[in-house]
């Protein structure tokens, strides 16, 4: 019996060599025939899909498994025909993504000749998949990958050609995948697993699928280094703007980094980017601002919007509206201060008033910045006009009435134009300044001094003499707001805190019968309140332990000591009074 099996063993190994080495005899006749057409290749798979088929029939399914027979073998089997298709193919450098498509389905297509040696009675088609799956990873993606490292693809120049072929390789991973892994959507934490066969193995785990492998191999290791490098060496220069219109060149970063925001959404990729892309644009407005001098100044302002504008909902409103303060809003003070007003409404030159508004409208400018700018260059010179006028006697009543009317016209209401402003930001300009006490008060002024010379009420009108020019400039009022702004978040705050440590005196007396009548300490209240939320809430060690003598605890990761039954919170550099409720949500997110 025993020497029947070692003869059964014998025979099948014997058969096993024959189709190897007709399978060999098959491919070294392929290679001579250099030039063969598309129905001889046919031919070939054709008859390798024969062989595949004969050696298959001599192992059972738990032998196959046990070989890899489908993901290891076969592809092997398969991999020199995949080779001569894949010959002469160029991606990027000579073949578009289309022709790169179709070339890759031609080789996943391969695959056909597996169907004849798999089971009909195989539903899920294991085998086909993967045969696809290997031909895929190793013949393919390697392909791919050196056309995308390659010196001849620059992701700057190239951005269309390197993002069809990535969009391409993926949709035919997608075809290559079973079903239930092309309905998936890879997590960050996905990771490709490869084992140490060329051809990979059956996709085992869900983090295993072709998509994840893809984006792992191509976009995480190959496109987004590129894209990484090229954004930590670019620099502003004269190729960046066109110096007669002020229009952004291809070579701006959102030209050819916002092309792959679908595609950065994945192992924090695009967070690692905006760090650079801050620095980045900061760069790009001070350039600006350098190259387009004194005297073109509307252009200026329009490549400063244009070349910000795209990061809206990427880079958070804050962040933006920091680089216009910081770049954009001091050259919009010196451009308003230059501002000359007519006291005939027609003769008004509008344009700078307009530039204002359509950047405040582009929502890059803070509305504090906005009324600050108003205050500051714009009304002082509007006030003293008025009063100097009517102080004149050289006057028209109407006339200045008129003019008074022009500029209230100008400001409070919406403009003509509607492309002046973008729609979509939340507070429009003539809202802001209709609600702004500052601004009304200027207009109140200027509508009693009308008064005041329609009465000839001269000491009235002398009362009523504004400021000298010299004492009043955008950066004293912004300051001011600045400072009003802060005094008021406090106030509210407090008056926050204050109303929750009331409501906080039931809790107390609930904890202290907890306690068993105990006394319970402010700390007490808020270490409860903190594991009711499930935020661990413990004194903080070494360094920085201690606040003005009072211990440090760290809520969560946020840093607060406990003053006078009152939390404060580190909140950038700077200790602030908070509520529990809104510490919940800081410490939580």
């Amino acid at each position: 019996m025993r020497l029947d099996d070692v003869k059964a063993r014998m025979a099948k190994l014997e058969r096993v060599l024959d189709v190897f080495d007709r399978m060999e005899r098959l491919h070294e006749q392929a290679e001579v025939d250099d030039d063969r057409i598309d129905g001889e290749e046919d031919s070939d798979v054709r008859q390798a899909s024969s062989l595949i088929a004969e050696l298959s029939q001599n192992f059972s399914k738990e032998e196959q498994s046990s070989l890899r027979f489908y993901s290891d073998v076969v592809p092997s089997l398969l991999g020199p025909i995949a080779e001569r298709r894949l010959k002469g193919w160029k991606p990027v450098v000579q073949d578009g993504a289309e022709r790169s498509e179709v070339i890759m389905s031609d080789v996943v297509g391969l695959c056909s000749a597996v169907a004849s040696s798999s089971p009909k009675e195989d539903a899920d088609n294991e085998g086909i998949w993967a045969t696809k799956r290997a031909l895929f990873v190793a013949h393919i993606l390697p392909r791919v990958k050196r056309a995308l490292q390659s010196s001849r693809w620059d992701p700057i120049c190239n951005v269309e050609e390197g993002l069809a072929l990535y969009e391409a390789v993926l949709r035919v991973a997608k075809d290559s995948s079973p079903p239930e892994h092309r309905l998936r959507t890879p997590s960050e934490n996905d990771e490709d697993v490869l084992l140490e066969s060329p051809y990979g193995s059956l996709p085992t785990e869900r983090s295993n699928d072709l998509i994840t492998v893809v984006r792992n191999t191509v976009m995480y290791d190959v496109i987004f280094p590129k894209l990484s490098r090229c954004l930590s060496q670019f620099k502003p220069s004269s190729s960046l703007v066109d110096a007669a219109t002020g229009e952004l060149q291809a070579i701006s970063p959102h030209s050819w980094i916002l092309p792959w925001l679908p595609h950065l959404d994945y192992k924090s990729m695009l967070p690692n980017l905006l760090t650079d892309i801050r620095r980045k644009l900061r760069g790009i407005l001070a350039f600006l601002s350098r190259a387009f001098g004194a005297g073109r100044d509307e252009i200026c302002f329009e490549s400063s919007v244009k070349a910000l504008a795209p990061w809206f909902g990427i880079l958070d409103e804050r962040s933006l509206q920091s680089l216009a303060s910081d770049v954009i809003t001091p050259r919009l003070g010196r451009y308003l201060s230059r501002l000359q007003i007519s006291k005939s409404p027609e003769e008004q030159d509008w344009q700078i008033i307009d530039t204002l508004i359509q950047v405040h409208g582009s929502g890059l400018l803070p509305n504090r910045d906005f009324l600050s700018l108003l205050e500051g260059e714009v009304l002082p010179s509007w006030a003293e006009l008025i009063h100097s006028w009517l102080s004149s006697k050289d006057y028209h009543l109407l006339s200045v009435a008129e003019f008074y009317a022009a500029w209230k016209f100008k400001l409070f209401m919406p403009p003509a134009d509607r492309k002046m402003v973008s729609f979509d930001r939340k507070v429009k300009s003539w809202t802001l300044v209709r609600q702004d006490p500052m601004i009304c008060r200027h207009f109140y002024a200027g509508l009693r001094m009308i008064d005041a010379a329609a009465r000839s009420d001269t000491d009235a009108l002398e009362d009523l003499t504004p400021p000298g020019r010299e004492e009043s400039n955008y950066h004293s009022a912004l300051a001011r707001r600045t400072k009003e702004d802060r005094l008021r978040e406090e106030a509210e705050m407090r008056a926050k805190v204050a109303a929750e440590q009331s409501s906080l005196g039931d809790h107390t007396g609930a904890f202290s019968s907890h306690r068993g009548g105990g006394t319970a300490s402010f700390r007490d209240v808020v270490e409860d309140f903190a594991r009711q939320n499930d935020i661990e809430f413990t004194p903080r060690m070494g360094a920085n332990s201690t606040r003005d003598g009072k211990q440090v605890f760290l809520f969560g990761s946020i840093p607060v000591y406990i003053d006078n039954n009152v939390v404060f919170a580190m909140r950038g550099s700077a200790w602030q009074p908070t509520s529990l409720e809104d510490l919940v949500l800081a410490a939580s997110s």
